[in-house]
């Protein structure tokens, strides 16, 4: 079993701005926490991202921040073998973009088939009642006639497949379905094309890692009628 990189020093939990979209996630990459998500407006478009390799979660090594976006170098374990991974977060004022590169470590001679799932969530949560929250979680205090009457939770989000013939979102990536909260709230676009997909919206790839050949997974999510994945109607059920 590889061992697992050194903990990484203590830091903020990641906050990006970009237009009318805020990114509040953990400083990992995953949006899992209350006062977490990818909120757009008035409401929280995005309320869960978690993304495992192998079944499990990668452990961090080193996180670089830039004003657009931040880069999460980590390391997984998959068969008993060392995956070095890394996470880029980039948000702009239309939506979120996740690239996830894997690759084998130098010195590997054979392939790997590394299993990677990533769990989307949408609520429709009100974002000031998010806000509140993820202060809160920060440990600063509000002002007790301020603190938000419920927590800020919507609906559960069900998973709506896009037809297979809708068109490419830019740079290759295709609409592949939608988070459902009520009604839609945000979709989501990918290249490759996961290999599974549940009603919940967890998403699977089962890429082969060649020995210095690097695989590249990129996800974009925008808020439910965004503009660069306006249009593609979902796929009746």
């Amino acid at each position: 079993m590889p061992a697992p990189p050194p903990p990484l020093p203590a830091a903020a939990p990641i906050q990006l701005v970009a237009g009318g979209q805020v990114l509040l996630a953990s400083r990992e990459g995953d949006i899992a926490g209350p006062g977490q998500g990818l909120l757009f407006d008035d409401t929280r478009c995005l309320s869960g991202m978690v993304l495992t390799i192998g079944g499990e979660l990668p452990a961090t090594a080193r996180r670089l921040d830039a004003p657009d976006g931040c880069t999460i170098e980590q390391q997984a374990s998959v068969a008993g073998r060392a995956v070095e991974v890394v996470r880029r977060l980039s948000l702009d004022p239309h939506g979120l973009q996740l690239t996830v590169t894997l690759a084998l470590p130098a010195g590997a001679r054979d392939p790997l088939e590394a299993p990677v799932q990533l769990r989307l969530a949408a609520d429709g949560a009100d974002t000031f009642a998010v806000k509140l929250e993820h202060v809160r979680a920060l440990g600063i205090s509000t002002g007790a006639g301020r603190q938000p009457a419920v927590a800020a939770a919507g609906q559960p989000s069900s998973w709506k497949p896009m037809a297979a013939t809708a068109a490419a979102a830019g740079e290759g990536m295709h609409p592949i379905g939608q988070l459902v909260a009520a009604e839609p709230v945000a979709t989501v676009a990918t290249q490759p094309t996961p290999t599974t997909s549940s009603d919940g919206g967890t998403l699977g790839w089962r890429p082969v890692i060649a020995p210095g050949i690097p695989v590249r997974i990129r996800v974009r999510i925008e808020a439910a009628g965004g503009t660069v994945l306006r249009g593609v109607a979902p796929r009746p059920r």
